[in-house]
């Protein structure tokens, strides 16, 4: 499992230098008044990216990050889970190994939406991180390839078949390099 950094998330951009102090002050105060998370506010000021934010906090939490922008998400890992689903949590299926579903999230400390994709899919979750911007794209690429795509209908998974659908060598390489990373990640069991 990936080491985590205890540190605040502020504290955290602060020494990456990735924000300023001042910065973060100002951030700090603007969540005092409005409860929003601090990430959130310091993207919508403009002064880091989400992914720095989601990379940060992958650190801190020692959950892997994923960039989804750059894989090929496997088609049955989406008919595990509806799109109606994979956007009330702002979440993606990614692939499937053996009974662990490897899912993009931009909250993977979810439980709650954690369990209820469990109990939608029937098989073990490994929540990773993604940006919400990067999951709401991959939504709409993959549920809406065409029309008879996925698109919320539910889908029985056979449990017994592990074979990994056919695809080109540089596909099934991005994905062997995302199924090493997350399987440092830890399977969440309900």
């Amino acid at each position: 499992m990936p080491e985590r950094d205890q540190r605040k998330l502020g504290d955290m951009l602060v020494g990456q230098e990735l924000i300023t102090k001042k910065e973060l002050e100002d951030a700090l105060t603007e969540q005092k008044t409005t409860g929003r998370f601090i990430g959130e506010i310091l993207v919508s000021r403009g002064v880091t990216s989400e992914e720095k934010i989601a990379r940060s906090l992958s650190q801190q939490l020692g959950l892997a990050f994923v960039d989804i922008s750059q894989m090929n998400i496997e088609p049955d890992a989406c008919k595990l889970i509806p799109e109606d689903l994979c956007r009330k949590h702002t979440a993606i299926p990614l692939f499937v190994t053996r009974d662990v579903l490897t899912l993009a999230m931009g909250n993977p400390l979810d439980i709650q939406a954690i369990d209820e994709y469990q109990k939608h899919s029937g098989v073990r979750i490994r929540p990773v991180f993604a940006t919400p911007a990067a999951i709401k794209q991959a939504i709409e690429k993959t549920y809406h390839v065409s029309a008879g795509g996925p698109s919320g209908a539910a889908f029985a998974y056979d449990k017994t078949n592990t074979s990994m659908p056919q695809k080109p060598d540089t596909a099934v390489t991005q994905v062997d390099s995302l199924k090493q990373a997350a399987s440092l990640a830890p399977v969440v069991e309900g």
